[in-house]
């Protein structure tokens, strides 16, 4: 009797640490959903890409873009990008920059960024990255 008591106690100990990893993962879940856009799962991953490469468009309206083709990698897929334009205001730039490598899905990887400072104020930039998702389907 003593034993079947002892197992009962242990087998409810264990279940009331599944109960907490179980509300951890389920918190963890939510933050990684958080980080997706409201519409992800109906859009399709190139969609999505090419809607954030809209995003660089209206942020640097004055830029020089130009993409390659879709990359897929495994569950990914990707797109590289060039980007030339000029800096009229450096702290306005580096702003537009930090919404465009926000966490949120797709991704937007720099690679390379060149800025070209002049004495004169005549300023320009240019950065060579990829965004990248999750493929959906």
């Amino acid at each position: 009797m003593e034993r079947a008591f002892f197992t009962i106690k242990n087998n409810l100990s264990k279940a009331q640490v599944i109960r907490e990893e179980d509300e951890a993962l389920k918190r963890k879940i939510e933050l990684l959903r958080s980080y997706l856009p409201e519409d992800y799962r109906v859009k399709e991953s190139e969609l999505l890409i090419l809607e954030k490469v809209d995003r660089i468009k209206t942020l640097f309206p004055s830029g020089r873009l130009t993409v390659t083709e879709f990359l897929p990698e495994g569950d990914t897929v990707s797109i590289g990008f060039a980007l030339q334009g000029s800096i009229e205001d450096y702290r306005d730039f580096v702003n537009k920059i930090n919404l465009l490598e926000g966490p949120e899905l797709p991704l937007l990887v720099i690679d390379k960024l060149l800025i070209n400072a002049q004495p004169d104020g005549n300023n320009s930039f240019q950065i060579n990255g990829r965004i990248k998702t999750v493929k959906m389907g």
